[in-house]
């Protein structure tokens, strides 16, 4: 059995924005408004996915949903 690899965090969240991108998509998002979202809540989204065991398991479904809602963020839409 070979050895198990260790997780590569970047890999990790940029899989994770993906996701969140999908998930954006889905709830009517166009395509460019999704990337400018994710990109602005760069930040934030990092700490979604941070493994410090603290606050509670933000799914991508749930992510889109807290950035498509959240007041504080750009909507971008026209």
């Amino acid at each position: 059995m070979p050895p198990r690899q260790q997780p590569n965090p970047e890999f990790e969240l940029e899989h994770y924005k993906a996701e969140i991108h999908t998930m954006l998509l889905a709830n009517g998002c166009e395509d460019g408004t999704a990337i400018q979202l994710i990109s602005d809540n760069d930040r934030i989204i990092r700490g979604w996915i941070d493994p410090k065991g603290k606050g509670p398991i933000i799914t991508a479904a749930i992510a889109a949903r807290i950035l498509l809602g959240n007041e504080g963020v750009k909507t971008y839409e026209e």
